[in-house]
């Protein structure tokens, strides 16, 4: 059942056989960490807060010297914007997993999510030590680079990822990430329409904080419909009242 829920999620996009099959796999094996933490991803992505964070917490009670334990929680709060949680969930996992750039990138981005673009292109970038071709930490390394102004060098970290989408599959919902971050509204929104046309399996994430830009604009709200997923952060939304991100800089 966690097997067919995770087929559910990331390849049918079928959000009910999803939770049937994640609450059945914890109904048959209560003590499971990996299934309570990535039923709590879910949750996350469909504003059920309160219980998506009592789903990773109980994860990590579960688990807790494991990585996945660790990184999945971090990533439940990031979607949340609880970015201060994050910060202080990271910097403990940190300790147990060294060399982890799941646990630095999501760290990093807690951070930059707080307004410390500084802590978290450092924390980005001992990710990128640990794995320099993870494809989010070099997303968000151009976000938090162009949050501390320097342009020069996030535009030219998008312009490598841009050619090594053209020369191979490179998520460009992962690309869209880089692209907004760089300012770039329009061509983030167009690369999230490639996305979805190309199936691309981390699409179902589109409403995270990180696209909170543009989580007004006509084209991004008939993603989410069409994904049948809730604007968390846009006008009107679950979660509206949160600083879910910092401004774009200025293009």
């Amino acid at each position: 059942h966690l097997t067919l829920g995770l087929i559910a999620q990331y390849a049918d996009w079928d959000w009910e056989a999803t939770e049937r099959h994640y609450r059945r796999a914890i109904e048959l094996s209560p003590g499971n960490a990996t299934a309570r933490t990535w039923f709590a991803l879910f949750l996350a992505r469909m504003g059920k807060e309160d219980e998506a964070v009592a789903q990773a917490a109980a994860g990590l009670d579960l688990d807790p010297l494991a990585h996945e334990s660790s990184w999945l929680y971090l990533i439940v709060l990031g979607q949340l914007a609880r970015h201060a949680e994050a910060v202080a969930l990271g910097h403990k996992a940190a300790r147990l997993h060294p060399l982890s750039v799941h646990v630095h990138w999501p760290t990093g981005m807690a951070h930059v999510g707080l307004g410390e673009p500084d802590r978290g292109l450092e924390w980005i970038r001992d990710g990128l030590a640990c794995d320099p071709t993870n494809p989010y930490a070099r997303a968000f390394e151009v976000t938090a680079l162009a949050q501390l102004g320097r342009m020069d060098e996030a535009e030219q970290a998008v312009e490598a990822l841009v050619s090594e989408k053209e020369g191979a599959f490179f998520s460009p919902f992962i690309l869209a990430i880089a692209v907004l971050g760089v300012g770039d509204r329009e061509g983030a929104v167009d690369l999230l329409e490639e996305s979805m046309k190309a199936g691309d399996a981390m699409l179902p994430f589109i409403n995270s904080p990180m696209f909170s830009p543009v989580a007004g604009e006509p084209r991004f709200e008939a993603l989410l419909d069409a994904l049948n997923l809730p604007n968390l952060y846009g006008v009107d939304s679950i979660l509206r009242h949160r600083q879910a991100w910092p401004s774009l800089p200025a293009r």
